[in-house]
């Protein structure tokens, strides 16, 4: 059921798929040409939305739908299931959210499998549940999953790089709405 997901885009399709942006000389502007040839030389322009053959960057070959994305980590939280079909097996999806490698970025945060783990609350400033998992994409997306909260939230922003704390804010106006 993931209709928007895959590793190029069908031409009648490209313009569905976002501009992406920069914060070049702390301006946004439109990831163009120059910006590509200084970052990543051996793409093409828009290659990450055109050809499959031209993946470079391990963090940036798929490309989704916020929608798409959403479904996918509803699987993630009903621990492998979706809409009554299984996906993953429910011990694949408790190996990938256990906390296996510490001090991944800061104390309270562990390395699961290809995810950040939140492992411990006494040194995190979040208002996530012990456990919560997630991770950031290229063009500064980030989700993540709370099995506590019965949570799940992706943030696509399009823009690489950034200093932004929209990420940040995005959490913590998010666990600031639950009752």
């Amino acid at each position: 059921g993931l209709n928007d997901t895959g590793f190029e885009v069908a031409e009648q399709d490209w313009d569905r798929v976002v501009e992406v942006y920069t914060t070049k000389d702390k301006q946004l502007q439109v990831f163009n040409q120059e910006v590509t040839d200084q970052n990543a030389p051996n793409n093409a322009l828009q290659w990450w939305k055109r050809d499959s053959e031209k993946i470079a960057l391990g963090g940036a070959g798929i490309v989704t739908s916020a929608y798409d994305y959403a479904r996918f980590l509803q699987m993630l939280l009903n621990n492998g299931e979706l809409e009554g079909v299984r996906i993953l097996g429910r011990k694949t999806v408790e190996l990938l959210r256990r906390p296996l490698f510490e001090d991944f970025g800061d104390q309270s945060t562990a390395m699961g499998l290809s995810v950040w783990v939140l492992a411990e609350k006494e040194n995190a400033y979040t208002q996530a549940s012990v456990g919560s998992f997630g991770w950031g994409g290229y063009f500064y997306t980030s989700y993540w999953v709370d099995q506590e909260e019965k949570l799940v939230a992706v943030i696509m922003n399009q823009v690489s790089p950034t200093a932004s704390s929209l990420n940040n804010d995005f959490v913590t106006l998010t666990y600031s709405a639950l009752k």
